[in-house]
């Protein structure tokens, strides 16, 4: 299902690698885990775990790894650096765009379904039947909503006409939230807001209606690092045949809730169109996957 076509060549280049570099332990460097949080409880985590079993796929054709994080490297400030190739970073993962595939080397096999693109609504509880109410995409360009400085969402909500209020954290979102700033912020289906609702007892995760857009999240690696996109394409291959990231993404803390997919089919969602975004695999799990007989609910 998820078999890449340039797996072939993969494979044939693997042959002629020297082998002072397979004898080699290849230094992997990542973005610091967010704040004083523990990374296992956070999508950090998955994408974590999810590099490190791909990577301990492909030892035996590239050799021994080791994941090491940045310290002086934030990781709202990954992005550029990676583009800018400036040594500190080797990894990262994001939703993807135009302009981000562009400037690095994307792996362009989703680590998260499709489900990155299906957002709940982060409300402040005395808005709860007002919210519920929506239907379409019209009704919902009435919201201000709350957005992370720099996630690609951003931009996708307000090429569909949605006014967008950007804040540097989830933290800092929800505390616009509650001061009237922004009327909700729009959050991923994975992320964990119990992690920081205990300081917000006012405010409310709801999963009706959803907002879906198309936004599969990617690795991404410098654009002169072939050989580390080449070793994680095939990793991420080896784990998705042998079942052991199906495994990862069914099992983890802040993954297990989105199975199966299709627990929304009943639930009203607002579809938005990603222009952002031009190419699509093929393999990518989309809305129909995710509420396949649920009619799209008209602008």
């Amino acid at each position: 299902m998820y078999f890449h076509p340039r797996s072939l060549l993969i494979t044939t280049v693997l042959c002629f690698l020297p082998l002072q570099l397979m004898a080699e332990v290849k230094i992997v460097r990542i973005p610091p885990p967010p704040g004083n949080l523990n990374h296992n409880e956070t999508s950090y985590g998955y994408y974590f775990n999810a590099l490190d079993l791909v990577l301990s796929k492909t030892k035996t054709q590239f050799g021994d790894y080791k994941i090491e994080h940045s310290d002086r490297m934030s990781n709202k400030a990954s992005l550029l650096d990676l583009s800018l190739d400036s040594g500190e970073l080797d990894v990262i993962w994001r939703g993807s765009n135009d302009q981000r595939e562009k400037v690095l080397l994307p792996i362009r096999i989703p680590l998260l379904r499709g489900t990155l693109g299906l957002r709940f609504a982060v409300i402040d509880k005395k808005r709860e039947m007002e919210y519920r109410k929506l239907t379409t995409l019209a009704e919902l360009r009435k919201w201000k909503v709350c957005q992370g400085q720099f996630w690609a969402d951003a931009s996708i909500l307000e090429q569909n006409g949605i006014t967008v209020i950007l804040r540097e954290s989830h933290k800092a979102m929800a505390k616009a939230v509650l001061a009237e700033e922004c009327d909700l912020m729009l959050v991923s289906s994975a992320f964990e807001y119990r992690l920081i609702h205990p300081e917000f007892t006012q405010l409310k995760l709801l999963n009706s209606p959803l907002v879906y857009y198309p936004l599969p999240v990617y690795f991404f690696v410098r654009q002169n690092d072939t050989q580390l996109q080449q070793r994680i394409i095939l990793g991420l291959e080896q784990a998705i045949r042998d079942g052991s990231l199906d495994n990862l993404f069914i099992n983890h803390l802040t993954t297990q809730k989105l199975r199966p997919l299709n627990q929304w089919s009943s639930v009203p969602i607002i579809e938005l169109k990603n222009p952002l975004l031009t190419e699509l695999p093929n393999n990518f799990e989309s809305r129909r996957l995710i509420a396949p007989s649920k009619p799209v609910a008209p602008d």
